[in-house]
C-alpha cells in the first residue's frame, strides 16, 4: 500500500526564527507603505492645495463663463483634498497599529524585546495619524474651509442672480459641513485586529 495514501501530508513545522522572519517581512513592507503615506500627506497634499489656490487666484482674469464653470468644480476638488487627507490619516493609523502588533508578536516569539519603536512610542495610541497626521488634518481642513469661503465670495462677485448666489452659497455650505462632520469620525476610529 502507498505510504502517501495512508499518512496525510504533515504541515512543515516553522521554527521560531522562521516565524520571526515571516513577521519581519510584513513589518518591513508596512514601514515602506507608512513612508509612502507620510510622503503623500507631507508633499503631495501641499501641491494639490497650491494648485487649487492658484486656480482661485486666476479667476479674475477669466471670462464670466469660464469663471462660473471653475467656481462650480473647485468646491468639489477642495472637498476631495480634505477627504484624501482624512483617508491618508486613517490609513497611516491602520499601519501604525499593525506595526505595533507585529513588534509585540516578534518580541513574544523571541522571548525578549527586539523591537520597540512603535509599541513603546508615546503617541502610539491617540489621535488618528499621530501628531503629524492630526496637524495635517487640521491644517488642510482650515485651508479647505477658507477656500470654500473664497469660492462663495467670488461667486457673489460675479453679479449672478440672487437665487443663483443663494443656491451656490447653500452648495458651498453643504460641502463645508460635510468636511467638518468627517473630523469627529477620526476620533472614533476603531482598529480591527488582523485575525489569523
Amino acid at each position: 500500500m502507498n505510504d502517501a495514501a495512508t499518512h496525510p501530508k504533515q504541515k512543515p513545522i516553522l521554527t521560531r526564527q522562521d516565524r520571526i522572519q515571516i513577521l519581519f517581512e510584513e513589518y518591513r513592507s508596512l514601514y515602506d507603505l507608512l513612508r509612502f503615506r507620510l510622503e503623500a500627506m507631507d508633499q503631495r497634499l501641499p501641491l494639490a492645495g497650491g494648485a487649487l489656490i492658484t486656480a482661485l487666484g486666476t479667476l479674475s482674469s477669466m471670462s464670466p463663463e469660464t469663471k462660473h464653470v471653475l467656481l462650480l468644480t473647485l468646491p468639489a476638488a477642495i472637498v476631495w483634498l480634505g477627504r484624501m487627507t482624512f483617508a491618508h490619516a486613517r490609513s497611516k493609523e491602520d499601519l501604525k497599529r499593525r506595526i505595533d502588533e507585529l513588534e509585540r508578536q516578534i518580541n513574544g516569539i523571541a522571548g525578549e524585546e527586539l523591537l520597540a519603536f512603535q509599541s513603546r512610542h508615546p503617541g502610539a495610541i491617540g489621535n488618528v495619524g499621530g501628531r503629524t497626521g492630526t496637524g495635517t488634518v487640521w491644517a488642510v481642513l482650515t485651508l479647505c474651509l477658507t477656500m470654500l469661503g473664497a469660492c462663495g465670495y467670488l461667486f457673489a462677485a460675479t453679479r449672478s442672480s440672487r437665487v443663483a448666489i443663494l443656491s451656490y452659497s447653500g452648495y458651498v455650505a453643504g460641502l463645508a459641513l460635510h468636511l467638518v462632520i468627517q473630523v469627529p469620525s477620526l476620533r472614533r476610529y476603531e482598529y480591527r485586529k488582523v485575525q489569523l
